[in-house]
């Protein structure tokens, strides 16, 4: 009885080696007959009908991005010039650059004021006087 079991089940295995060795053969003629064609043919032959597809314009409306990532090395940086202004913030008004020529413009009218009020004291039409100023110590203790 064991024997019978052993051998039937000999048999089956003997038979679906044989199935699967006939498979790996004909995959095999199959493709060696494909390597032999060249690519274009193999593609003329499954789809003959359908021409290739050409996009000449492409509309995204709505791009998702599922992760994003960002690396600054700034370690490497070196800097041998800093010119110019930082914002953070809300800076109305503070970053407009003033062209080279109204800036002159701009500096020889202060130059002309400061002249104009120095003659003018100097000629005794306005008096000068300095500022009132009072120092007092720090209350609390002495140092």
């Amino acid at each position: 009885m064991i024997f019978e079991r052993w051998f039937q089940h000999q048999l089956n295995h003997s038979a679906i080696l044989l199935r699967l060795e006939k498979k790996i053969t004909d995959m095999e003629k199959l493709l060696e007959a494909l390597q032999q064609k060249p690519p274009s043919e193999n593609r003329k032959e499954q789809d003959p009908a359908k021409p290739p597809i050409m996009i000449e314009y492409l509309n995204i409306e709505k791009v998702n991005i599922d992760r994003y990532e960002q690396s600054n090395n700034f370690g490497a940086l070196g800097i041998k010039t800093l010119e110019g202004k930082l914002n953070i913030g809300a800076n109305y008004g503070n970053g407009e650059v003033v062209p080279k020529e109204m800036q002159k413009w701009f500096e020889e009218k202060l130059k002309n004021n400061a002249v104009k009020n120095h003659h003018k004291k100097q000629a005794g039409g306005i008096k000068y006087s300095p500022p009132k100023t009072t120092i007092r110590p720090r209350s609390g203790g002495s140092t």
